[in-house]
């Protein structure tokens, strides 16, 4: 015995849908993959002591419509310290804020203003070389280097931030995608 299923389908709009099953989820996951960078930008900027304006312009959606894929790339150089709200202290030195409620004194770390006029934050490294330009030419100095710290794909692959922005994609998928098909089947019924 054999029974066959068929869905009614008067005016024929589970056809068209079917048929434009792609544009519809193509159209939701890129809806989705621009909420999720908005949400990476938000998660980033409360969980560091960041200003948006350094993540939002390198963060890119690749859209792979045949895959129905998305890939959020976030592209950056490691950030000076200087971009994480530094203090100064004539007793502690030096002091950043890179995660939020968690301020670092690292020692040998000093702010100095360069001959340029770009201020940046500075640290010892205990070695010494005989200097070949400036005042100091050739003497023995302790040598400086710019203090790099984390960069801003690093923050969001952190595992709380990633594990916040995974839920926020498998919450808003559905809902998004049921708002497209119910405009789709709505339009369809329209003409």
């Amino acid at each position: 015995m054999e029974f066959e299923l068929t869905m009614p389908d008067p005016d024929g709009i589970i056809k068209k849908i079917a048929a434009n099953y792609q544009s519809v989820a193509v159209g939701s996951l890129r809806k989705v993959a621009e909420q999720v960078r908005t949400q990476a930008k938000r998660e980033i900027t409360a969980r560091y002591k960041i200003h948006s304006s350094l993540i939002k312009d390198n963060i890119k959606i690749n859209l792979h419509p045949s895959r129905l894929e998305a890939d959020i790339v976030l592209k950056s150089r490691l950030l000076e310290a200087i971009e994480f709200s530094p203090r100064a202290s004539n007793r502690r030195g030096v002091s950043v804020e890179i995660i939020r409620g968690q301020r670092r004194y690292p020692k040998s770390w000093f702010i100095q203003q360069m001959a340029s006029g770009h201020i940046n934050i500075f640290r010892r490294t205990g070695k010494f070389a005989i200097m070949s330009k400036g005042s100091y030419a050739g003497k023995r100095r302790e040598v400086i280097q710019i203090v790099h710290t984390i960069s801003a794909s690093q923050m969001l692959a952190a595992r709380p931030v990633f594990e916040k922005l995974e839920k926020f994609f498998r919450e808003k998928l559905p809902e998004v995608l049921k708002h497209e098909l119910d405009y789709y089947v709505s339009q369809m019924k329209a003409n």
